[in-house]
């Protein structure tokens, strides 16, 4: 369940993307924000999407978390979901 109001989750999905496109990325945390687990990947979902629809390739995926360790250290073990990003290639104009 999400935490954030749908606004919230707009601001910061366009917030992120607009740091990425600049070179900045992660500015938004500069204002010590909390974003929890599932906020995070609809955000991140939210982010691939629009960077599909300005034409960007999907050209692969990285799953992430996968290690037990890793797990503990970020309290993933309930978690009943695949950490994972998509791998995008910016057309040559």
């Amino acid at each position: 369940m999400s935490h954030l109001s749908q606004k919230e989750l707009d601001l910061f999905t366009n917030k992120i993307l607009e740091d990425y496109d600049a070179k900045n990325p992660g500015t938004i945390f500069k204002d010590k924000i909390e974003i929890g687990n599932e906020d995070a990947l609809l955000i991140q979902s939210n982010i691939a999407r629009l960077r599909e629809k300005r034409g960007e390739i999907i050209i692969g995926y990285k799953i992430g978390c996968v290690a037990k360790e890793t797990q503990k250290k970020w309290d993933l073990r309930n978690l009943h979901v695949v950490i994972f990003g998509k791998v995008n290639c910016t057309p040559a104009v």
